[in-house]
């Protein structure tokens, strides 16, 4: 519609209107706003911030998107003894927990937003020798799943925490 700006070298056409008139977006409040992002603009470049290479801009998307979804895990294992297993989830909210032990054993599930303070979600108690696996929706980005402290624990123990999109 008339009004083109450069943003990192690519021109970009004004697409005209983006709601239709009379619902509260006014033309100088747009003007106005357009002129704080030129000079956010201007700034970023006035600091040695150059953009990316178009050609590579694709692959760099793609690797970016596939490492931000790839599940994350970790495993740990212990014999005749305690045993505790922090993931760090990076923001990712789906968590399946597997656990397996040689003797009864109750296993606490926490969630922690520092990786200092953990709350207690749930627990998983195997009412004999066995495993358990437990899939949750996560809000928390580190999970810490162990072996209750306050009961003696003789046993061998398995912990495994991964993490997905």
């Amino acid at each position: 519609m008339g009004y083109d700006r450069m943003f990192m070298g690519m021109k970009v056409e004004d697409p005209g209107p983006v709601v239709p008139p009379g619902t509260g977006v006014k033309a100088a409040d747009l003007s106005r706003l357009m002129d704080k992002i030129d000079q956010l603009i201007d700034a970023l470049g006035g600091i040695g911030v150059t953009p990316p290479e178009q050609d590579n801009m694709g692959e760099e998307i793609k690797t970016g998107l596939a490492a931000l979804f790839a599940p994350v895990h970790k495993r740990g294992n212990s014999v005749q003894g305690p045993l505790s297993v922090i993931l760090d989830t990076a923001g990712r909210p789906v968590v399946d927990v597997w656990v397996q032990s040689t003797a009864v054993t109750t296993f606490l599930i926490s969630g922690s937003v520092d990786g200092t303070y953990y709350r207690l979600a749930t627990s998983v108690t195997l009412a004999q020798p066995g495993e358990a696996h437990i899939g949750y929706s996560n809000a928390y980005r580190y999970i810490k799943v162990e072996t209750d402290p306050t009961k003696l624990n003789n046993a061998d123990n398995a912990i495994e925490i991964v993490a997905t999109r």
